[in-house]
């Protein structure tokens, strides 16, 4: 495959949110259980091939406990010019606007961004009264942010980017 065509077949970055959808107590127990297992997983001896696997068992059956206490919101970016009209469309607050105004202009905002980003089977309607209904004010304001930096506004180097990779420039 040329450059060009690997180039030009090269997805737009996505992120993923991890979302808690198990009650509160449930995703503490099963993180307590989780340290357990590390921590009973750094106790085996090298040499004792028995206890690692049950160490390594007793791990991954943890793991996949905690997993199953959240749900994965992806978010793919948009095309950088399907970014910049979209954010034509939310005019900015104007100076003589009180402050709840503004705060409100951002949150149409934001919400967009989140909608035209995320990706899955609920439709826009669904999406909005999960947002609304069902995330706090600081899953929320995460969640907008992470649509944000994946858009590119605070974007920082993708992390699935091997370490030495990228050269610095002096």
């Amino acid at each position: 495959m040329s450059l060009k065509e690997r180039l030009l077949a090269r997805e737009r970055p996505t992120a993923t949110y991890p979302c808690r959808v198990a009650p509160v107590e449930e995703t503490q127990d099963a993180e307590t259980a989780l340290a357990a297992a590390r921590k009973a997983a750094l106790a085996v001896k090298a040499d004792d091939k028995t206890a690692a696997r049950k160490a390594k068992k007793l791990l991954d059956d943890a793991t996949a406990r905690r997993n199953a206490c959240y749900e994965s919101i992806r978010l793919r970016a948009l095309p950088p010019a399907d970014f910049e009209a979209l954010g034509d469309t939310y005019p900015e607050a104007d100076e003589k606007d009180s402050e709840e105004v503004r705060r409100q202009r951002d949150e149409e905002y934001l919400h967009g961004v989140f909608l035209a980003s995320v990706e899955g089977d609920l439709t826009e309607a669904e999406w909005t009264e999960f947002v609304q209904q069902h995330l706090s004010t600081g899953e929320r304001n995460d969640l907008y942010n992470l649509a944000i930096a994946v858009n590119g506004r605070v974007r920082a180097l993708d992390p699935s980017v091997p370490k030495g990779l990228t050269g610095t420039r002096r």
